[in-house]
């Protein structure tokens, strides 16, 4: 590893928050490795070192896509405005603010790979890291209190989330992969990479590894696949 915490040889990134050692602390907050190992048991039930892996394309693919679409899912909260974020360099130093504005990018996988960024060339996917990334610990536990509360079974058989607001509609029916794969035409993986691009629903933690979709979007999707993701014109 090179003295900064971000960055490889040959430019690629360094990987070493998911490997061994204690996580870097800043009071108040989780580094972006600990966000995403974190949500990623929650939602898939899968290890730190597991989602490590997946997140530097090591291991299945559909894992390889389920750990990405999650980066790309946290990622979006944060630019959103739903979870805080701030850096402070590298083996010490004061903290500063790290506004959504710095979060406008296509891909989030190195920044939450490494859990670093040099903040003068913060859009810069291959420059060494100088400061690590913190998110605030109590809007990230308040945002898994709300998505990771367990499924319950309705009086018809159906299924219910005590997932997000938004995604805390009751009454909204969940579908299993095989029927959204049967709806759509699509195979797992197609469905996962389609999830990471933002071109497909997202899904819905049910409980310990099980995962669905809500059966309303899947219809939208179907009626509109190439609309899906897109803003209002």
């Amino acid at each position: 590893m090179n003295g900064s915490g971000g960055g490889g040889t040959e430019g690629r990134p360094d990987w070493r928050p998911f490997g061994e050692g204690e996580p870097p602390r800043s009071a108040g907050g989780l580094t972006l490795p600990e966000a995403l190992a974190e949500f990623c048991e929650c939602h898939w039930g899968i290890s730190r070192d597991e989602t490590g892996r997946a997140l530097a394309g090591k291991g299945e693919p559909d894992r390889v896509a389920e750990v990405r679409s999650s980066a790309r899912f946290l990622g979006g909260l944060i630019l959103d405005g739903e979870v805080r974020s701030w850096i402070r360099p590298i083996g010490g130093g004061e903290r500063e603010p790290f506004g959504p504005d710095r979060w406008e990018l296509d891909d989030f996988t190195r920044r939450f790979g490494t859990g670093t960024v040099d903040p003068a060339k913060w859009a810069d996917p291959v420059a060494p890291g100088s400061h690590w990334i913190f998110v605030d610990e109590a809007d990230f536990e308040r945002f898994m209190e709300r998505w990771c509360q367990p499924v319950v079974p309705t009086a018809g058989g159906g299924e219910e989330s005590g997932a997000p607001d938004q995604l805390a509609q009751r009454s909204r029916a969940v579908l299993r992969l095989p029927e959204v794969r049967a709806r759509t035409g699509l195979g797992r993986s197609t469905i996962y990479e389609r999830m990471a691009e933002g071109r497909f629903p997202q899904s819905v933690a049910l409980g310990g590894r099980m995962i669905g979709w809500y059966e309303d979007e899947v219809e939208r999707w179907c009626l509109a696949p190439a609309d899906w993701g897109k803003g209002p014109d």
